[in-house]
């Protein structure tokens, strides 16, 4: 690649001189060589979505997708600032256009032409990650060509950034109180629905726990936090803690409460309004996450906060005011139809096509004209109408129609009214009419309708909330005139909600006039005394402090069902990784930074808190676990619904495309963004991951998978099925990646995955490679469609064998994972591989969407599997594009194994690094991590290097192995700079591979064409050997199977010791051709099979889950190459060949021997009764040997007994006791009591008994009764009673002879 100067040009300000303007001092210019930045472009690359639904994207290599372009491509380019800037600029030099495809010219016209200028459009924006400025420069490289109005494609440029200060962004300086009012007194709490005067009399008091007849209410004091809905934004100002309110107690001075004395105060509701200046009028917004204002009462921190009058004021009025703004809306949030994203719908057009409403306005001026709004959405293929009625004046909502067929559309399209009339009295009605009637007709659903009037400002009812918008103005004084009053009523100046005002003024006749200025918008309430509010009593609030709390590494925020699983997983972090921790509960967090009301926004303050506190990068925040469920239904509208911790859902409730749900928003941090589309983002400060776990016994099964995952145990070298089931077999599946491509789509995927794999391959040499891409499997026609049964069974084999991280590319959904079904929610609740869970990357459509209460995802189920599944899932919850999730799911690698100050990545490490790598994009949105932030993968502390190849060091000249050739390997494990780490005592596993072969898919879906890849997966030997202070050696015979061409082979090895674990790999060795001095060897394997251990006797019984367990013998050693020539190891099952099973991957060398070795499979499901079973080995000579069993089934639901006997009989001095049974790897108890002919008990033997298999081990008897003496000679009746842990019981009578 060409190398071009890229100029950086750093501008700053001169701090010794404020007066100086921002960016206007250039104080130095850094020039260094940086490469030209070159874009590859490829043909278009399609997204198939459906059998018909196909669509097209313009791509090169790197590109993300903008969706308020229609998806058009942006380059990326994002680095950090120097110190001292926090802005910049950026600017492409000398770029290089071609002309864009035929192809690329169809797709641009069918999408975003209206969006490319004559020059690319170049985007700057400032985000920052963990305190530190970075600029991020988003490149549209399309232009159209002034000269020949021709579309083009930018290929090459150079990039200059121009980076500065600015005052303006610098970032927002927030205070918090150091310990919350929360944090000491007795406090209770009430909650209010709607905004005016409430009272609190002695009975509501007394019903949330108040001592009334002990206070004095001088000292009653309420405290709330602001108004409405928390701002998205962090650049808007935040209420922190809760905020002592002026309150009016009738009937303190006494210092008594009595029976007719009251608390009144001014309470608001959740849903709030905010003028308009653009249109001169009042928008509601409706609190997305609760329909209740909360305030906390407190009656022991002495005197409290009381309503002072204010005087009417003196200056000269320049506004008469005897009308005002009023306004009301109606808005019935019942239907999400997408179930996304945070707009909920009303009435339904559908079999009904009109709706009425009425809007009340007492004195209404018939002068002023009425604004009436509407939004609403519909769902139709063409454009159509909805019309809009008011006092006889008729607006037509035009919708355009929506691609209904289409899967990734939008469902429905939004229209809008806004005209003005004059009224015609004191009622609005507003009538919305749908005026389609076609069949099918529109279905369309009404959003919100607002009503702003004018009206006289004349008492009505008992309490009216009143302002004026047309008084306002700097400098301005308004005098306002309140007719119609009575004696009674009383004004407060509401415009305060903390210090509310008894507003003084003139009572004349039937007229109340004050004065004030009016350079900032009041409001007012007046009220007769005659009708109150009630609030809602809640109860005592414990006290807390989360203001007291010092920064910590790891922040869990449960749900309180959840505290106790929640503390257990902090102190296994607190033991294991040494992490700062705190936990609390989204209630707590809601009482002090949101005064009590659900908020995300709150959670996300709390978190900040926290972050702003931290001096240095080693006090901020590192991780956030979410403990809890979400739902997309944020206020509990749902039956069943599962919102313990909220969910952040961004505005579009529309386009399946466009909306999503955003854990993450709860971690940026930073001043930036509203944060509701992709685009205005920032940067991730925080790692945060959710356990969506509804009920305590799923919140255990998550700690308990964590547990076990970083639990290490020491290394097992025994072969028994039993010790198999306990996570001490081996933990070489740590050093397996496997990758899983779908077929169609012009094989996109598949290629996707195959540089995925070329990236892990190539960089991070001690990792295996996987690849299962289901068009190298053969497709089947079924009833259900287009299936792959042996991608299912390579999925469900490599779940049960383990890999660190396993990583699908292609369609899914909710449930499960491609058209053919390759993974579906029962095969996933089937599994049973807890000791060696792989993080999932899952680069597909919806396959955890977790926040649907109406249905667990499969991505869910693979998390939540108790037995095992997944420890960890980055993962969609929307649908998502195929070359965005590309991007992300190669950035995810870049950065997966890279270590950050001598410190590998927790996951969530690799979570925020992955998303900050992706841009922002509402595609990049839709990644989510389901787990635990904190955990980190079982990545080696250790390396493994060899040293020698049959006595050779290893050197540049790669060493070859040749077929029937005796191969010694010397090794050592060693530290990251290469030095022997002589302490280290446990087993290496290592697996020589022979070379990497093509392979070339079937094809199954033409025209399609097939596609190549290549893969490294016969294995010649695997073994198991000692690591003795450091150094390892092993030996073993290179089968006759290895393909005889010369070709690069492979070492690989994983090492454990309960301790550290260590990996690594050797590459310069060539495999090929056949030694010519190699002994001769005719003879087979030697082969003993067993059912579970070597106990079992043909014949005898098991469960319908038995594991196949051989002991093989060669003195030449086992073939599992397994190149398909017919050397396999072969298990077959009631002699159906058609059905035979490949052990080869399931043979384990015994430790420090390549001659001998022990097969291990699990079968599940068998049917009850007997069954036949044989098993074929070849050693590295292809000679062949088989052996055979035989066994019969009984279900283990209940214990049963077989074969039970004593050995020897008859018998002079002692014998042993032995049965079968159908529990395998079970406790017994277990009772033998022997009798004589005529019924005496004669002894009674009482012994725990364990059971790897199906056939106890021996109890013996030397022959005495219970007193010890010798019973005389004759035959004995012996009964065995066995009771397992569960309580089931099981018993049979045999006979006995002694000889004596």
């Amino acid at each position: 690649m060409k190398l071009k100067k890229l100029t950086l040009v750093l501008v700053g300000i001169a701090l010794a001189s404020s007066q100086m303007a921002d960016a206007q001092q250039v104080v130095r210019e850094n020039k260094g060589r940086f490469p030209r930045h070159e874009l590859r472009w490829s043909e278009p690359a399609a997204t198939q979505f459906t059998e018909t639904e196909v669509r097209h994207f313009l791509s090169f290599d790197g590109a993300l997708y903008d969706p308020d372009k229609e998806f058009l491509p942006y380059y990326f380019h994002r680095e950090q600032l120097p110190a001292g800037m926090n802005s910049g600029s950026a600017q492409l030099l000398n770029p290089q256009y071609a002309p864009a495809t035929a192809p690329e010219i169809q797709v641009i016209n069918n999408f975003g032409r209206s969006f490319i200028t004559p020059e690319a459009e170049v985007i700057t924006r400032i985000d920052v990650e963990r305190k530190v400025p970075h600029i991020a420069v988003m490149i549209y490289p399309l232009r159209i060509n002034a000269a020949t109005g021709q579309i083009e494609k930018l290929v090459s440029f150079d990039l200059q950034i121009q980076a500065s200060y600015s005052s303006e962004r610098s970032m927002r300086s927030r205070s918090y109180a150091t310990t919350s009012v929360l944090a000491s007194g007795t406090w209770f709490k009430i909650g209010v629905t709607n905004t005016g005067i409430h009272r609190i009399n002695k009975t509501l008091l007394t019903s949330i726990g108040v001592d009334v007849d002990n206070i004095d209410p001088r000292n009653i004091r309420i405290y709330g936090n602001g108004q409405g809905q928390l701002p998205f934004s962090n650049n808007a100002p935040h209420y922190d803690d809760l905020h002592e309110y002026a309150i009016m107690v009738q009937g303190e001075s006494d210092g008594v409460f009595d029976a007719n004395d009251a608390v009144l105060f001014y309470g608001v509701s959740p849903n709030t309004w905010k003028y308009n200046s653009t249109d001169s009028t009042f928008a509601h917004q409706v609190h997305n996450y609760s329909d209740t204002t909360y305030y906390f009462i407190n009656v022991d921190l002495g005197p409290g906060k009381r309503i002072a009058a204010q005087a009417s004021s003196s200056l000269p009025a320049t506004h008469t005011v005897n009308t005002f703004n009023d306004y009301q809306y109606h808005e019935s949030d019942s239907k999400n139809l997408i179930k996304s994203g945070r707009e909920w719908y009303g009435e339904e057009f559908n079999i009904i096509n009109n709706y009425s409403f009425s809007f009340t306005f007492p004195n209404i001026v018939s002068t002023s004209r009425v604004n009436v709004k509407v939004d609403m959405v519909s769902r139709y293929e063409t454009v159509h109408n909805y019309t809009v009625t008011a006092q006889n004046t008729t607006q037509v909502i035009a919708i355009n129609g929506a691609q209904t067929q289409c899967y990734y559309c939008c469902y429905a399209l939004a229209g809008k009214a806004d005209f003005d009339f004059l009224p015609a009295g004191p009622v609005v009605s507003v009538n919305v009419a749908r005026q389609l009637n076609a069949s099918p007709a529109p279905l369309g659903y009404l959003n919100w309708i607002e009503v702003n009037v004018r009206r006289q400002l004349r008492m009505s009812g008992n309490q009216m909330s009143f302002r004026d918008v047309e008084s306002v103005g700097v400098g301005n004084v308004g005098q306002f005139t309140l007719s119609g009053v009575s004696p009674n009523v009383v004004v407060w100046d509401v415009t305060d909600l903390e210090n509310v005002f008894l507003q003084q003024g003139n009572l004349s006749g039937n007229d109340f006039t004050w004065t004030q200025a009016t350079d900032t918008l009041r409001e007012y309430i007046a009220f007769d005394g005659s009708s109150y509010f009630t609030p809602v009593a809640h109860g005592e609030v414990s006290n807390q402090n989360l203001h007291a709390m010092e920064p910590a590494e790891f922040i869990i925020i449960t749900h309180p069902s959840f505290m106790a699983q929640a503390q257990e997983l902090a102190l296994l972090h607190e033991q294991h990784d040494s992490l700062t921790y705190v936990i609390v509960t989204p209630q707590q967090i809601y009482n002090e930074f949101s005064a009590g009301a659900q908020d995300v926004t709150a959670i996300r303050d709390f978190i900040r808190m926290l972050y702003d506190r931290a001096d240095s990068p080693d006090e901020m925040p590192r991780y956030v676990l979410l403990f809890g469920d979400g739902s997309y239904d944020n206020k509990r509208r749902l039956p069943n619904n599962t919102n313990m911790i909220p969910t952040f859902q961004n505005r579009n409730s529309l386009c399946f495309t466009e909306s999503y749900v955003a854990d993450e928003f709860y971690c940026l941090l930073d001043d930036s963004g509203e944060w509701d589309t992709g685009s205005d983002i920032g940067a991730m400060d925080v790692s945060i991951g959710r356990f969506p776990v509804g009920s305590v016994s799923e919140a255990q099964n998550m700690v308990n998978k964590v547990r076990q995952y970083i639990t290490k145990t020491p290394p097992n070298t025994s072969p028994a099925a039993c010790l198999a089931d306990g996570c001490n077999k081996g933990g070489e599946w740590q050093s397996w990646i496997t990758f899983i491509g779908d077929d169609e789509d012009s094989n996109i995927h598949m290629s996707q995955s195959d540089q995925l794999a070329a990236i892990v391959d190539t960089t991070y040499h001690a990792y295996n490679i996987e690849k299962i891409y289901l068009d190298a499997y053969q497709q089947e026609q079924t009833p259900g469609g287009e299936r792959y049964p042996q991608v299912n069974e390579a999925f469900d084999k490599r779940m049960e064998k383990g890999c660190l991280i396993l990583n699908y590319t292609g369609h899914g959904g909710e449930v499960g994972l491609a058209h053919e079904r390759i993974l579906e929610v029962g095969q996933i609740n089937a599994w049973d591989n807890k000791c060696n869970m792989p993080l999932f990357v899952t680069a597909t459509c919806e396959f955890s969407r977790f926040d649907d209460p109406g249905r667990v995802s499969a991505g869910e189920y693979v998390l939540l599997n108790p037995n095992g599944g997944g420890i960890g899932l980055l993962t969609t919850v929307r649908l998502v594009y195929s070359t965005p999730n590309f991007i992300l799911n190669r950035n995810f690698y870049f950065v997966a194994f890279e270590p950050e100050n001598g410190e590998q990545p927790h996951i969530g490490d690799i979570y925020r690094k992955t998303k900050v790598l992706s841009g922002y994009s509402t595609n990049n949105r839709n990644f989510t991590l389901l787990g635990d932030p904190a955990l980190k993968l079982n990545y080696p502390t250790y390396n493994v290097a060899t040293t020698h190849i049959n006595n050779v060091p290893v050197g540049a000249n790669a060493d070859t192995i040749r077929a029937l050739s005796r191969v010694t390997i010397k090794g050592m494990v060693t530290d990251s700079l290469g030095n022997k780490i002589n302490n280290y005592n446990g087993v290496l596993y290592p697996t020589v591979f022979d070379k990497v072969t093509t392979v070339t898919t079937l094809q199954n879906d033409p025209p399609i064409s097939a596609f190549t890849f290549k893969t490294q997966r016969n294995v010649i030997y695997k073994g198991k050997v000692n690591v003795v202070n450091g150094d390892f050696e092993f030996t073993f015979v290179v089968p006759r199977d290895i393909q005889f061409q010369f070709g690069a082979g492979r070492i690989s090895y994983f090492a454990e010791n309960g301790v550290f674990d260590a990996a690594g790999a050797y590459e310069n060795i060539v495999v090929g051709g056949s030694d010519p001095n190699a002994p001769a060897d005719g003879t087979g394997p030697q082969v003993r099979l067993f059912l579970n251990d070597s106990n079992f006797v043909a014949g005898g019984m098991t469960d319908a889950s038995p594991k196949l367990f051989a002991m093989i013998f060669d003195s030449s050693g086992v073939n599992t190459v397994g190149n398909g020539i017919g050397h396999d190891i072969l298990a077959v099952l009631d002699e159906e060949t058609d059905n035979a099973v490949v052990l080869n991957d399931y043979y384990q060398a015994n430790l420090n021997s390549y001659q001998s070795g022990t097969i291990l499979y699990p079968y599940s499901k068998l049917s009850e009764g007997p069954h036949t079973l044989s098993l074929k080995v070849w050693d590295v000579y292809n000679n062949s040997s088989t052996a055979k069993t035989d066994f019969v089934v009984s279900s283990s639901a209940t214990l049963a007994l077989a074969h039970v006997l004593n050995y020897p009989n008859p018998f002079t001095t002692n014998t042993s006791f032995y049965f079968e049974h159908n529990q395998a790897c079970s406790e017994f108890n277990v009772t033998i009591q022997v009798f004589t002919v005529s019924g005496k008990l004669v002894k009674t033997i009482n012994e725990p008994v364990h059971t790897n298999g199906y056939r106890s081990p021996g109890i013996t008897w030397d022959g005495r009764d219970d007193y010890g003496d010798p019973i005389g000679r004759g035959t004995y009746i012996y009964k065995v009673f066995v009771r397992s842990a569960d309580g089931q019981t099981a018993e049979q009578y045999e006979k006995l002879v002694i000889l004596n």
